[in-house]
């Protein structure tokens, strides 16, 4: 048998047809994202990137090929097309010729790729662009499909085709092959090279009849998996018919809007502000204007402009407003009054919703009384965050020393400003009151599905009724805690039923905000407390104002203390403090450290010695990474968190020490900028997390909204794992001395991604094709070919052990 490749040429006539059709067109076009980033960038990327095409078409047609005539072959690798312009033993004349051919080749390049990718798309094509622009931004846009070569079709669907025998014949001459001697200056060729290279010649002895028929196998499975995506791109593009369906595509414009207005920013320097008005079904029809805004001012507090300039910002709103009334006639707002989405009945467990306040001073605020439903018209139920229906027998955490988890109760002690108390028997509009919550019967040990996403900040609403989007916050439900349902006292039932909030016409939807955005910007949890709950007050009317009721309501989230708990062993409770918070504190005697191992405790001492010293948030963050380590047995030292090139010096620096704990070595490490190291810590800590986390604001990463969050890439124990996170925060806290906000936010978000960790399974086993060849010593032998495509070998990389060197 013969070592040579056969290939299928094929000569295509007539002026009308562009010289790039066919396996040149497959070729060109898959470089088109990297062509349109490298003009991007400028003059110099674009350059390299047409002299890389060049040596790429070289590499797979070979030298002084004709350009009308075409060819099915495999791809080059990197490493072939690499060494295209070695003209190292060559005449002068050989090399003056090549080189007239590559420039000749690479002009023609460039003038596709201007002439395909650079022409004027009509009206129709330019509405599409946009529309996937802004489905890309909020990374819904589905992948188109790609149409395999036919060679590489072949290989896949009869490679490992026992009737052909294509496997069985690379595995049986490849040992002779392997060690056959190459010529000088050639490349010796790998396993995978030689499985291309029997499998176009198993192709090239194909009949004509089989070839079509796998050329429609290609085009049938091509073109099911085109429709799929035509029928998703038409849905995108789908105008919304129903109500439900305008309802959700008006709460979800913040998602599509802030994204455009964070593009515009970046793309021209500017800062952007996008206003709209548009009649709300949801409030009668009245007038209101949504705004976003990506540009904020420079200093110690910086700003968006309606925060910066409220009376300025007012006034423009007033105008649009205005003019809004005359764009939209009264019988439109009719009509988009009776398009309104009404909401389907709650029941009593999905009544109590969560109450919250924006960062606006709200010393003398006052509570609007609930508007009265008008005779006729449906009133849409304006409270869109409530409870999920949660009625299945969630299982709880059983064990005595696992520390109840609070998020809310952290986040709410970040801000400076006042929460707004719950209203205790708070009347509904037939003025029934509202009987008590059974959902407040237990507390499963998973986290709340919440009904909207966090926002930094959500989109500026203000109505033509004078209603003040600002007044009102963007709460954040509760995660319930890991407890038993009999830690649910009465009072908390009572807490629960008697939730109410103001209406809210829209949902807060994610937007992008830059790492250090404002404070005040951020969205304000529901404040949870630990202490014991005061005695209920009498029914407050929501036209009251909450200066002149006097009502100190209990949290809407708590756990009772350990003291207070029958099923906690004697043995893990604390001393008696006078402190307010000593019975909350899992400090260090409360630390579970049965079964660690002694190397285990000595490797996390730097981190135990200072469990209790700095609060509760703090604490129970060592605790949540103790469980975390005992979820992973104690036992994993190989494992170790991403490298990253945002890992603070300081990290290489203690582990060059041999990671002391105290002393003077210590001493030195914790003597630096605390600022500067916190910003450091914070950009490493963003840098490792999963693709399923994003940036909302300063020390703000996204929780709820997520999705489905795959930890596998910061779920890592042991010496070289999480304990480096909680070293730098131990570091963090030292250097810079008093509280800080920036500090506890952070402590926060770790604590709550131990939390998800510690419950989320060890690392999946691996999907990569498991094939009978893998039992050879061989290492190259482990990998069959099932693609034409000719691809460089993987070289196994050394990472540092979670630090950038």
């Amino acid at each position: 048998m013969s070592g040579r490749l056969v290939h299928t040429v094929t000569e295509y006539t007539g002026s009308g047809r562009s010289w790039v059709c066919g396996s040149k067109f497959v070729l060109l076009s898959s470089g088109a994202l990297e062509w349109q980033a490298a003009r991007d960038q400028g003059r110099e990327p674009v350059g390299r990137f047409y002299t890389n095409m060049a040596q790429k078409f070289i590499a797979k047609y070979g030298w002084y090929w004709d350009f009308k005539l075409d060819k099915d072959c495999p791809d080059p690798s990197p490493e072939e097309w690499a060494n295209v312009l070695d003209h190292t033993g060559l005449e002068e004349d050989e090399i003056a010729r090549r080189k007239e051919y590559f420039t000749k080749l690479r002009e023609k390049i460039v003038n596709w790729y201007l002439t395909y990718y650079g022409k004027v798309s009509d009206k129709k094509d330019q509405n599409m662009e946009v529309q996937k622009m802004i489905t890309q931004m909020v990374q819904t846009l589905p992948k188109p499909p790609r149409r395999r070569q036919l060679l590489q079709f072949y290989s896949h669907k009869y490679y490992e085709d026992p009737q052909k025998g294509i496997k069985a014949f690379v595995h049986r001459t490849w040992p002779a092959e392997k060690i056959k001697p190459v010529p000088h200056g050639t490349k010796k060729m790998t396993r995978l090279d030689y499985g291309n290279k029997i499998t176009a010649e198993y192709w090239a002895r194909e009949t004509d009849e089989f070839k079509v028929y796998v050329a429609k196998q290609r085009d049938e499975e091509y073109n099911e998996r085109l429709k799929a995506y035509n029928e998703e791109l038409e849905a995108i593009d789908k105008v919304p018919e129903t109500p439900e369906s305008y309802h959700q595509s008006l709460a979800n414009a913040a998602a599509f809007l802030q994204p455009v207005a964070d593009l515009a920013a970046k793309r021209f320097g500017a800062a952007v502000s996008i206003l709209m008005v548009l009649p709300i079904g949801a409030n009668n029809g009245n007038i209101e204007m949504c705004s976003v805004h990506s540009g904020q001012t420079k200093g110690l507090n910086p700003q968006i402009w309606p925060h910066y300039d409220k009376l300025g910002f007012q006034t423009v709103q007033d105008l649009f407003v205005d003019f809004g009334r005359q764009v939209f006639s009264e019988f439109s707002r009719i009509v988009t009054n009776y398009r309104a989405y009404v909401a389907p009945a709650k029941t009593d467990r999905e009544k109590c919703v969560y109450a919250a306040s924006s960062a606006v001073d709200q010393s003398d605020q006052t509570l609007p009384a609930e508007p009265e439903s008008q005779e006729g018209t449906p009133l849409s139920d304006p409270n869109l965050l409530s409870i999920p229906d949660l009625s299945f027998n969630a299982p709880v955490n059983q064990s005595p020393t696992a520390t109840v988890f609070d998020l809310d109760g952290d986040l709410a002690s970040f801000f400076d400003d006042p929460l707004p108390v719950p209203l205790l028997g708070a009347s509904t509009l037939e003025g029934n009151v509202q009987p008590e919550d059974p959902f407040s019967q237990f507390a499963p040990g998973l986290p709340t599905p919440s009904a909207t996403p966090t926002t930094p900040y959500a989109p500026i609403l203000n109505s033509a009724a004078g209603t003040n989007r600002d007044d009102y916050g963007v709460p954040i439900p509760s995660i319930l805690p890991d407890g038993n349902p009999s830690q649910v006292t009465s009072q908390d039932q009572q807490a629960a039923s008697g939730c109410s909030t103001a209406p809210f016409p829209f949902l807060p939807m994610p937007a992008y905000s830059p790492p250090h955005s404002s404070r005040d910007l951020s969205p304000l949890p529901i404040q949870s407390s630990l202490a014991p709950t005061p005695s209920l007050s009498p029914p407050v009317s929501l036209a009251q104002p909450l200066a002149e009721s006097n009502v100190q309501a209990p949290a809407l989230s708590r756990a009772t203390s350990p003291q207070n708990d029958p099923e906690v062993p004697s043995s893990h409770l604390t001393a008696h403090s006078n402190s307010p918070h000593a019975s909350c504190s899992p400090t260090l005697a409360t630390l579970d450290l049965d079964g660690i191992p002694a190397e285990a405790k000595a490797m996390y001492a730097p981190v135990l010695q200072r469990a209790n010293d700095w609060g509760e948030p703090w604490s129970r963050c060592v605790d949540t990474f103790l469980l975390f380590e005992r979820s992973r047995g104690f036992d994993r030292p190989a494992n170790q968190l991403a490298a990253s090139k945002q890992c603070p010096a300081l990290f290489k620096k203690w582990v060059t020490l041999h990671r002391p704990d105290s002393g003077k070595e210590w001493d030195v490490l914790v003597s630096g900028d605390g600022v500067a190291f916190g910003a450091q810590w914070w950009e490493w800590w963003v840098d490792i997390q999963p693709s399923g986390r994003r940036v909302e604001g300063a020390f703000t990463l996204a929780r709820r909204d997520a999705g489905l969050i795959i930890w596998k890439r910061l779920s890592k124990s042991g010496v070289n794992g999480m304990l480096l996170v909680l070293v730098g925060l131990v570091w963090w806290k030292l250097m810079i001395g008093d509280a800080d906000d920036d500090w506890r936010k952070a402590v926060t978000d770790v604590t709550w991604a131990l939390h998800e960790m510690k419950s989320a399974p060890l690392d999946p086993p691996s999907k990569k094709r498991k094939c009978a060849e893998a039992e050879q010593t061989d290492p190259e032998q482990s990998t069959a070919p099932v693609s034409s495509n000719l691809r460089a070998e993987r070289k196994k990389s050394k990472k540092a052990l979670g630090i950038a060197v």
